[in-house]
């Protein structure tokens, strides 16, 4: 066999021996690779924020949801935390923190939930604008018939006078 061939045979049968090994991921490329799965704690205390938000208890949903972003501002599931936050403001009537939760989900590239949310702060603003036009109806009207009551009120003690006056007389 031809010396050359013979070096050819050895580095394959080198590279397939060793192959195996070659394929094994490193300790740090299991580390990446788990980075993006959140942690038992992580899904607990998600999960506990939701089930606040569930229950109508909003206030605590967002406290629970905003000290998780304090305390994990890098963590893969911050996107997810800022959704449910921000949602737990709208619910609140806070628009201008549902905002800062908007600016805030900008500035995480590749976020799935930057369109859902602005479409539900859209819809917000949508809603508490009518809202606020409601109140400005049931404010003047409110008004009116205060002073109605006022004026009946009068009239009512002037009839009371004319009534006395006359059967003085």
């Amino acid at each position: 066999m031809n010396t050359r061939y013979r070096f050819g045979a050895l580095a394959l049968a080198a590279a397939l021996l060793f192959a195996p090994l070659a394929a094994r991921p490193t300790a740090a490329a299991v580390r990446v690779a788990q980075d993006d799965t959140p942690t038992k704690a992580e899904q607990g205390i998600f999960n506990r924020g939701r089930a606040l938000f569930a229950k109508g208890q909003y206030d605590q949903a967002a406290a629970t949801f905003s000290d998780f972003l304090k305390e994990n501002p890098q963590s893969f599931i911050a996107d997810l935390m800022l959704l449910w936050l921000g949602r737990s403001y709208i619910e609140l009537g806070r628009l201008p923190e549902a905002e800062e939760v908007a600016e805030r989900l900008r500035k995480i590239s590749d976020t799935p939930f930057l369109d859902i949310y602005e479409s539900e702060l859209r819809t917000a603003r949508t809603e508490m604008g009518q809202y606020a036009s409601q109140a400005r109806v049931l404010d003047e009207t409110r008004l009116k018939l205060d002073e109605t009551v006022r004026k009946l009120g009068e009239e009512a003690r002037r009839a009371t006078e004319a009534a006395r006056a006359k059967d003085e007389f």
